[in-house]
């Protein structure tokens, strides 16, 4: 038994190779190509195209070629099992071949059969818009990619149909999608498909768009035409063509007729200035041709029609003897100077104002850097935390305290164990708020946080009124004995 003829050209290259470059590149094929199915024929020895491929190699090492080659039988090892040769075709067998070339029944390189050709055509009579089918079609077109004009032309003929209902229309659009997409794909002319597409897109899009002009209701017709702008859309972000030819094809679906730009118009709106149409002449004279400009541009003859206003005399040519400036008659006069100049108490004034502004300015900065790198660990947990606000809140207080010039931290840390009232220093901070309107918009920036004493007037609500009492109660339950007395004594 006998391989079938499409496997024969490659065991036969291989055989070939194996004979001139010797067992080592054999063995360079088997580790490179172990999950290929196309050579499995050189691991599996009982497959029909393995006992080829040994008698191919046996051959062309005997001499034999691969048009002529003995018919009889023969033993390769002796003792071994007898060998027969495949036929060779004779005369008659290689005139029923050309004769079933010339008729279409068996394959020629780069065409369909009749046989594959009526299945092509098959799948796009029956195809829908559904995943499957379009898959189906989209993967029988990339198994014979090297037929890609006859498949493509096949395609473009079944959408220049007006009778094909726009759903089908629709599918087989997405048909040429997916060939689109995958004709960057590892197979084996798959790339043809974008060549031999450019040279067809024009015509379908032309065809496309009479199929959108036929549908009557509305909801079909939106449909439609938002599944081919679809497509148009995610050409061009794909960059399968270039950006002119995809913009021509956008221009044909929406009812362009013509492919050519008019120079007055930019996307089909006319030029403007100001809103105002841009005129067909300038200053009202009309645009001069080109070609006349170049024919005058070296012609230096006096015009003889030509009539010139004469020249407009300026008000100041007779107003008579300059008098002179002022200014150039008392430039010699000594220079009295500027009052400014020897008021140096004034300079001394703004110097010192300037200097304390900068050192104010530095010292926000800083309790700002101070301030967000408290809240860092705060989160973190690195640092004490008031149990009865959040932390937000405890940054104000750490901010509030540092501008005072108090020690924040051992402050809040006081607060935190009871030996300070929290209710004590919001009271202070209400009543005797930052009066600096860079400190208060940064506290007005933070999101969460309360800006104590920047609305006097407003009053907490009832709920935050229960908590803090609540609070309160725990810490003087929570206070120190010798604390208590103290209290009871005052």
């Amino acid at each position: 038994e006998w391989p079938l003829r499409p496997g024969l050209n490659r065991i036969n290259r291989i055989a070939q190779f194996v004979v001139n470059e010797g067992p080592m590149f054999e063995a360079m094929i088997m580790n490179k190509e172990l999950n290929n199915a196309k050579f499995q024929f050189l691991f599996d020895n009982k497959c029909p195209e393995h006992c080829y491929y040994r008698w191919r190699l046996y051959s062309l090492l005997q001499g034999e070629t691969f048009s002529t080659w003995r018919s009889e039988e023969f033993r390769m090892f002796k003792n071994g099992s007898m060998w027969k040769p495949p036929p060779r075709h004779s005369k008659a067998d290689m005139k029923i071949i050309k004769k079933a070339v010339e008729t279409g029944e068996v394959q020629r390189r780069g065409q369909l059969s009749n046989s594959q050709r009526d299945k092509l055509e098959d799948m796009l009579r029956s195809m829908t818009v559904e995943r499957e089918t379009v898959g189906s079609c989209m993967f029988w077109c990339l198994q014979h990619a090297d037929a890609a004009q006859e498949v493509v032309e096949c395609i473009g003929e079944s959408l220049s149909i007006l009778q094909t209902p726009p759903t089908v229309k629709a599918a087989r659009l997405f048909l040429l999608n997916d060939l689109l997409y995958n004709s960057c794909a590892e197979v084996q002319n798959a790339s043809s498909y974008r060549t031999k597409l450019e040279t067809k897109l024009a015509d379908i899009v032309i065809n496309l768009k009479a199929t959108l002009d036929e549908i009557k209701t509305h909801t079909a017709r939106e449909k439609y035409k938002s599944q081919v702008l679809g497509c148009l859309r995610a050409w061009r972000e794909w960059n399968v063509y270039s950006p002119d030819y995809l913009a021509q094809l956008d221009i044909i679906f929406a009812g362009g007729k013509s492919k050519e730009v008019d120079v007055d118009e930019v996307d089909g709106v006319p030029l403007d200035v100001d809103g105002v149409p841009l005129a067909k002449d300038v200053d009202g004279e009309p645009l001069a041709d080109p070609e006349e400009e170049d024919e005058d541009m070296f012609d230096m003859t006096p015009k003889k029609n030509v009539s010139k206003a004469p020249p407009i005399k300026s008000k100041w040519e007779d107003a008579g003897p300059s008098l002179g400036s002022k200014w150039e008659e008392s430039s010699t006069a000594p220079s009295l100077g500027s009052k400014w100049e020897s008021n140096e108490p004034v300079k001394k004034n703004l110097e010192s104002s300037s200097k304390s502004s900068d050192e104010k300015r530095k010292k926000k900065r800083e309790i700002e850097v101070k301030v967000a790198e408290y809240i860092d660990k705060l989160e973190s947990g690195k640092c004490t935390r008031i149990k009865q606000i959040t932390t937000n809140e405890q940054a104000e207080i750490y901010r509030y305290l540092l501008c005072k010039g108090k020690d924040a931290k051992k402050t809040i840390k006081h607060i935190a164990t009871g030996r300070e009232s929290l209710t004590d220093l919001q009271s202070e901070m209400k009543s005797k708020p930052l009066s600096s309107p860079i400190i208060s918009g940064k506290l007005a920036g933070l999101g969460g946080l309360v800006s104590y004493g920047s609305s006097p007037t407003s009053s907490p609500s009832p709920e935050l009124k229960r908590r803090r009492e609540h609070s309160d109660k725990k810490k003087r339950s929570a206070s120190p004995k010798h604390e208590r007395k103290k209290k009871s004594r005052h």
